[in-house]
């Protein structure tokens, strides 16, 4: 039987400002997973959030252990020195009527670019406890219900059940972007393992007030799932069954599911993600692209096995899970879908972490590059230049960090007309920013020369935390209202993210979201206050004061201060802030 993986590439990108301690409490992992995390690093994340047609999901709240963005119009998010595992990070992606996604990745040195996408939690009908209903999908995807369910609480649920059902295939365009986690799941020795998918669905219950319900006792639930028409002729007789731990990151092996026709039927004795899969030894694979001149190659698409094909970082570097003991074959194709290059790769053994380079060169590829300098001529020491195209979504946006003035990308291009760009630099340590360059680049190599950061940046959000040097956010701000909630944040090199009804700050490296903030869920106006109380933290307490809040296209301005807990420190220290915003409303 030819098995084809994904392999979970990692784009990687320089951003963001803070971190807090990120680090996943593995008391209830090791127990049930025998991995080796790795040792603690830090690390920089950046991406987007997007709904299954490909539309930006702004105020996503993307959580990485205790650090917390909120994505913007663009649905994009940064999170900078984050501490993580080196061996297993695990990113959460909540949004109010969608059903959470999430990814894990391996913390390779570098930047990590995580794309998620997430799926509407429709309903897609509606039944009545008490009474055994089945619900099905147009593609024989099905489930049958005894008739009992459960609250929250654990309570038996009398009424209306609203049903959610989605089904997902192995060959959907999307998988990769969809499926939670990755292919790393723990067998029932604990083991890990690497799954090779045929097919998952999640099924997601809420009762007449939007509660979360559950199967009762005793009373399982039949799925039913069609064969991969792709997979019609390798589909084993029986696949072991997986259910996905949304609080650990992993799938865990309960039960199997045996075939009849072209349809897998199962019982489950409770819902979220559920996975048809054959489980391998796991191992790990990265892989360096970079262009004759030894420069990293961003923007290829590398493919394992005639998988899905996604784009390579700004330092070439593509990273993942793939299955141990087995021949593989990866390409390295350009945006035009040529083949720059094809290796024969492993077996590799189970545990074994392995790495390949490659030297590829296309047509479709320029090298963009100049200089940085503040408005007094001198080189930018502490910026970044931030390229991006509206033909290629792989690159949007592509940030470098500027120290020494220069600077330099390499990136692929788009098949049709990718060769037009926007370019825009930053000087942090004058607060000044260049007007935006738009150019059309010229392979091989362009240059667009000196660029002058002399106009003034004219939104920021700064803060100072005790007596330590004060923190200006710049870059990349956002602020909006819609009916379900209000949002400000910095997407730039310095993060600050406040989110209502979520009722989250995050600022700088120790916030971590210890704050509840009384802003109404009706849009807020100048002169409001509200007071952040916790009741298990005593200490926090800040005033939050919005002092002008326009419509669209007009500044918000607004202050904060008081007292928190920093429990990333033990015992727990209270610390004072201040702070102060000035942002253009976008919505």
């Amino acid at each position: 039987m030819k098995n084809f993986y994904l392999l979970f590439l990692i784009f990687i990108l320089l951003g963001s400002c803070a971190g807090s301690d990120n680090i996943m409490d593995e008391s209830k992992s090791e127990t049930l997973f025998k991995y080796d995390y790795g040792s603690t690093v830090n690390r920089n994340f950046y991406g987007t959030v997007t709904d299954r047609s490909g539309n930006a999901v702004s105020g996503a709240v993307v959580s990485i252990g205790s650090s917390t963005v909120q994505t913007n119009d663009k649905g994009f998010f940064l999170l900078k020195n984050t501490s993580v595992k080196e061996k297993f990070v695990y990113v959460k992606v909540k949004k109010a009527g969608y059903i959470d996604g999430s990814d894990v990745l391996i913390a390779s040195p570098g930047n990590k670019r995580i794309d998620v996408m997430l799926v509407p939690a429709t309903t897609t009908a509606t039944i009545v406890t008490g009474n055994s209903s089945t619900i099905a999908l147009p593609n024989g995807t099905k489930v049958k219900f005894g008739g009992s369910f459960i609250d929250p609480n654990g309570n038996p649920y009398s009424g209306n059940v609203n049903v959610f059902l989605f089904h997902l295939k192995p060959s959907d365009t999307y998988y990769i972007q969809t499926q939670p986690g990755n292919i790393i799941g723990a067998d029932a020795a604990g083991n890990p393992v690497a799954l090779k998918s045929y097919g998952m669905i999640h099924v997601q219950l809420t009762g007449s007030t939007g509660q979360n319900l559950q199967l009762a006792a005793g009373q399982p639930a039949e799925i039913t799932m069609p064969v991969d028409g792709t997979q019609s002729s390798t589909a084993p007789d029986m696949v072991p069954l997986w259910s996905f731990d949304e609080e650990i990151g992993i799938w865990k092996q309960e039960g199997s599911a045996t075939k009849s026709g072209n349809l897998y039927t199962a019982m489950v004795s409770h819902f979220s993600w559920w996975h048809l899969s054959y489980p391998d030894p796991l191992a790990t694979l990265s892989v360096t692209v970079q262009t004759p001149a030894n420069q990293p190659f961003a923007g290829l698409f590398a493919v394992i096995n005639s998988s899905h094909a996604i784009a390579t970082d700004n330092m070439g570097v593509a990273a993942g899970f793939v299955p141990a003991n087995q021949p593989l074959v990866y390409h390295i194709a350009d945006g035009c879908y040529t083949v720059l290059h094809s290796q024969n790769i492993g077996p590799f053994a189970p545990g074994s972490t392995n790495a390949f380079s490659a030297t590829v060169s296309t047509p479709n590829a320029v090298i963009v590059e100049g200089t940085l300098k503040d408005c007094s001529g001198n080189d930018v020491t502490d910026g970044m230049v931030s390229l991006s195209s509206p033909n290629y979504g792989f690159i949007n946006p592509n940030v470098q960090l500027v120290t020494g003035g220069n600077f330099s990308f390499a990136t692929a291009v788009a098949c049709a007309g990718g060769y037009q760009f926007q370019l825009t630099g930053y000087d942090f340590t004058n607060s000044q920013q260049t007007p935006t360059v738009n150019f059309t680049a010229t392979a091989p190599t362009t240059n667009v020369g000196i660029l002058m950061a002399c106009n003034p940046v004219t939104e920021f959000i700064s803060y100072q935390i005790d007596s330590q040097a004060p923190v200006i956010c710049q870059g990349n701000l956002t602020a909006e209202w819609s009916p379900n909630g209000t949002f400000i944040y910095s997407q730039g090199l310095k993060i600050f993210s406040f989110t209502y009804p979520n009722a989250i700050l995050s600022t700088g490296l120790v916030l971590n979201s210890n704050f509840v903030l009384g802003l109404p869920a009706a849009s807020p106006t100048p002169g409001y206050a509200g007071i952040s109380v916790i009741a298990n933290q005593p200490g926090n307490n800040l005033t939050f004061q919005v002092n002008n809040w326009g419509p669209v296209g007009t500044y918000v301005d607004f202050t904060f201060s008081g007292t928190y807990m920093d429990t990333s420190v033990s015992p727990a220290v209270q610390r004072t802030i201040t702070g102060t915003g000035h942002v253009l409303r976008s919505y």
